[in-house]
This record gives structure tokens, sequence and C-alpha cells, in this order.
């Protein structure tokens, strides 16, 4: 060996001894281990001794991959092991790197494989693992906190928003309170700002009159015959459509088209008539949907826990009644009933005087009459002696005819008087439990006895053969005769129809209905047929209906009366059952 081999090998064994990773020489061909630095011996826990009768793959937790490696590096000449762990003597696992070469030492081929410990490296890796996982989680908790703080921001905007459009709204709703206008105006405007807030085409309010019937009181885009074809939930059936619609609802699987304060909304109509029955989609939808509707709602308008009005939105385009459009508005009906009960104070007060000023009429009347009946009736009953004592006298029949028609006129004169003493007697009823049916079939005989000549038809729908109310039979008998005497007088077709029914409504009120085909009566007289004095008749003193008004009024009771000029005329008496 020369002195530079020998120079080489002196410091190769330096580095080999002193190096701060470990080193293993392999045999090349089998894998032995031929020799080992202090660094790894004292890694391992191994003397040189038992180092060297090991092979490769020995000093590893598992031999497969090693063992494996080796062979691929017999082909290569070399390999790195990134991350492989070796095993100490004691069974420890300690996380290695390797670099592996193949080289020849006296023509005999040799693997130096470097070790290096990265047992620090790892730790540090999984600190700063755990460093980046800890941080993830903190900005995803952030991120989460951002996004939910921007939500909460997001719906206080939108909450302001709201808030301040119920204020515009309802600051609105409350100038119209104060203004000067008529029941007609304010409800015209009322949906104008229904149709802005809504974005609904049409519009309307409907208004429940003392009757519990309804009318359009204002609306638009509707066609005016529109109404006519609203059925039950639009009427809102004295006050349970929305049960009425919840129970077939149930029964067809549909529980979101009522909300909670009972308005009815849907903003497909197909799609929702698809899934109810016939029955149903005939009940309550089919009106609208005939008319093109495929957005309706119905918002129910309540005072003193009672349905008093309704608004009804309806527009040609689905989904124009969402839900937060339809609890917006539902939040503005108290003010607008404040504005409907306003009028009806109003219209109340205005019938008040109006029956104030009958009444001192009536009360006129009545001192009048009590006054002149008397001596009408003395005359008139000298006339009607008269008149039997010259029929018996002179047995004559021309003069027999100028009797009859004195007497004639007699007996309506006495009608006349009877009238004016019928008013100025009116006090309060004297009630009793009376068969209202008996009544009625008694006043139907008794006309129709009196009008025995008149080729009139009478049709009586009344199921019921007793209807027991409190009333005045008296005061009865002649509402009921009054109003079938002028029924009798309006027809003047040679074949004239009657029509009386009568219809229970729950187990507290009743209506009785008295329909002829005669002449009817025009809008303008229809405005003053209740005031006394008032006829349109050739002969009468028109206190008849001015007398059913006011016994229908003693007994609590309306009297409506509906006419069509040419067609006929409608009388409806609305009475309770108990007093």
């Amino acid at each position: 060996m020369t002195p530079y081999h020998q120079n080489f090998e002196i410091r190769y064994r330096r580095l080999f001894e002193t190096a701060r990773d470990g080193i293993v020489i392999l045999n090349a061909r089998t894998g032995r281990i031929d020799d080992a630095n202090p660094f790894l011996l004292k890694l391992l826990g191994y003397s040189h001794k038992e180092m060297v009768k090991k092979e490769f793959w020995d000093i590893f937790p598992f031999q497969e991959v090693p063992m494996a490696r080796f062979k691929e590096l017999q082909i290569k000449k070399y390999i790195r092991f990134e991350d492989l762990p070796l095993e100490s003597k004691d069974g420890r696992k300690i996380p290695v790197e390797f670099v592996n070469n193949v080289y020849e030492v006296n023509g005999k081929k040799v693997i130096q494989c470097n070790i290096r410990d990265i047992t620090e490296r790892k730790e540090t890796e999984e600190k700063l693992k755990k460093y980046y996982e800890s941080l993830e989680v903190q900005v995803t908790q952030r991120t989460f906190q951002l996004i939910e703080k921007n939500e909460e921001l997001k719906q206080e905007i939108f909450d302001r928003q709201v808030s301040e459009r119920h204020v515009n709204a309802s600051n609105r709703l409350l100038k119209l309170l104060t203004k000067r206008i008529s029941q007609n105006q304010y409800s015209d405007l009322l949906v104008q700002l229904l149709r802005y807030w809504s974005k609904c085409s049409c519009v309307g309010v409907h208004v429940i009159n003392g009757k519990e019937q309804f009318h359009y009181d204002s609306f638009h885009g509707f066609e005016p015959e529109f109404w006519r074809l609203e059925n039950g939930l639009s009427l809102l059936n004295k006050e349970i459509f929305s049960i009425d619609l919840l129970k077939v609802q149930a029964e067809e699987g549909y529980l979101t088209a009522i909300t909670a304060k009972g308005a009815f909304r849907c903003d497909n109509t197909k799609e929702f008539l698809a899934g109810i029955s016939k029955k149903a989609r005939s009940r309550f939808l089919k009106a609208r949907v005939n008319n093109g509707f495929m957005s309706v709602a119905i918002i129910p308008i309540y005072s003193q826990g009672k349905i008093t009005a309704a608004i009804h939105l309806a527009d040609e385009k689905p989904g124009m009644v969402h839900l937060s459009k339809i609890e917006f508005i539902e939040e503005l009906t108290p003010l607008i009933a404040e504005g409907i009960d306003k009028f009806d104070m109003e219209n109340k007060m205005n019938i008040a005087h109006v029956e104030l000023a009958q009444s001192k009429r009536l009360s006129d009347i009545g001192t009048l009459a009590a006054t002149v009946a008397h001596e009408l009736r003395n005359p008139l009953a000298a006339i009607n002696i008269a008149m039997h004592n010259i029929r018996r006298k002179k047995q004559d029949l021309p003069i027999d005819k100028h009797l009859d028609n004195i007497e004639k006129k007699v007996f309506e004169s006495d009608q006349i008087i009877s009238n004016l003493l019928f008013c100025s007697k009116l006090k309060v009823p004297h009630y009793e439990v009376v068969n209202i049916v008996s009544i009625l079939n008694e006043c139907i005989v008794s006309v129709k006895k009196r009008h025995s000549k008149r080729n009139v038809k009478f049709i009586k729908k009344i199921r019921e053969s007793s209807v027991l109310i409190d009333a005045d039979p008296l005061q009865m008998r002649e509402l009921f005769g009054n109003i079938l005497n002028n029924a009798f007088d309006a027809i003047a077709v040679r074949e004239g129809i009657i029509t009386v029914g009568l219809r229970t409504n729950g187990i507290s009120s009743l209506e009785i209905y008295f329909k002829d085909n005669g002449i009817g009566i025009s809008e303008e007289n229809l405005k003053k047929i209740r005031e006394p004095f008032f006829t349109t008749k050739a002969k009468g003193t028109g206190l008849g209906l001015a007398v059913c008004q006011k016994i229908v009024m003693l007994h609590n009771g309306e009297l409506d009366i509906k006419s069509d000029l040419g067609q006929g005329t409608t009388v409806t008496v609305y009475l309770s059952k108990k007093r």
C-alpha cells in the first residue's frame, strides 16, 4: 500500500469513526453487515461484535421491505429511503433516512449505507402538523364565526328594513284614518296601498255587513262579476273558512296553505289543485283558476275577535303571495280594522239619526192617528150601516154593484186607519214562545183568501214544521201580512209567483224570505221605501214597510230588501230565536 493510500485509509477511518450519522458497510452480495460505525452502534444499542453478525434487514422492525429494497439496490447501485424506521436492541423504533451506494473495495463490491437519525425532525414535523391542524381549526372556527356574524348582520339589516317598512306602512294607514274622507274613498285608497305593498295585479277588500254577507267594498284588477263567482273560502263563511280548509287540507295532505293568523295563501294554484280532491277543488279555488289566477291569498281582518273584512290578492303569475308578504300585510290588519270600524261607527250613527227621525215622524203619526181615528171611524160606521140598510130594502142589482164598491172603499179606509193606529200603538214586543212556521202559514192562508181572485202561485220552501222563537205573535202577523200584501200588489203579470222560504242559521238565528216576480223597485226608490208615507202605489199610505221596519227593529232583527226593476223583489227578515 502506498503512503497515499495509507493516508487516505487513515482519513476515511477517522471520518467513519467520528461521523455524527450512522454508517454501515454491507456485503453487496449477501447483505451481511461487515462493519458499523460507533454512532450507529450507540444509536441501536448493539456492540460491534453483535452488529457484524447481523444481516441488513435484521435491524428493521419488519424485514420484507428492506429485503425487497436490498434487491432493488443490487440492480440500481443507488437507493434512498426517505422514512424507514430502525429497531434498536431494546425494541425502540427510530425513524431514519438512508442513502445507499454500491462500490468496489479491493475488487469486492460493498454497500455503504449512510443513516441519519430524523427523530428530532419528525418530532418537529409532528409539532408543526399539530400546529397547522390547530391553526386550521381556529381558522375554520373563525370563518364560521364570521359567517354567523355576517348572517346575523344581514338578518339585523333585513329586520330593520322590515321594521322600517312596517312603520312607514303604518304611518300611511294612520294618515288615512285622520283624513276627512268617505268610506268609499277610504276603501279605494286602501286598495291602492295594498297593490303597492303586495305587487299583485288584482286586489280587493270584502267588508262584512250586519247579516254576515260580503261584497267588494273596493277592488282593482278583478272583473266586476268576479265576486259573484266567489265561493265559501272567500266568503269566510261565519269565521269557519280556516277550519274547513284546514280539514280539507289535512285530508288531502296539504298543511301549509293556512298561516298562523288564519290567512289562506297559494303560490301555485295548479300544483295545489293537482293534489286535492275534485270536491275540494270545486269548493275553494274553482273561480280563481277559471279566471287564470296562479297566486291567490285571502287575509282575514279581525275586530274584537271576529272577522269583519277580508283582503283578496290574486295574480296570474305564480309565487306572488309568498309567506313574508302575507305576514307583512297581516301585521297591518289591526290598523285597517280601525279604519273599517271608524266608518262602520259613522254609518251606525247616520242610521241612528235616520231611525231617530223616523221614530219622531212615527210619533207624530201616532199623535195624529190617536186624534182623528175615532172621528173618522164614526162616519165610516154610519156609511156602512146605511149601505146595509139600502141593500136590505132595495133589492136592485145595479145599485148592489155600487154598494159593493162603497163597501170595498170603506174597508180600505178602515185599513188605513188600522195602520195609523198600529203605528201609534207600536210598543216594545210582548214576547211569547211562538211557532213562527204556524204564524207564517196563517198569514199565507189569510192573504191568499183576501186575493183569491188573483192567479198567483205560492211556493213554500219551509222544511221544518215547527221553529220556536221568542217574539210578539201579533206583531209577527202584522209583519208577514204587510210583506205578503206588498208582494201581491207588486205582481202585475197574470200568473205571478211568490216564494216564501225559511232557513235556520245555526241554533241562534233564522231568516225568512219573501220573493216575488213583480215589477220590482228602482234603485232610487229602494233608498226611500222604508220611509213613512213614501209609496209608489196609486192607492196606499206608505206605512206598511215603515211598520215592518219598526217591528223587526223592536225584535233586534234586520230587514233586507233587494230588487231588480222588472224582475221582482226579495224581502228577507233576520230574527234571533231568543230575545
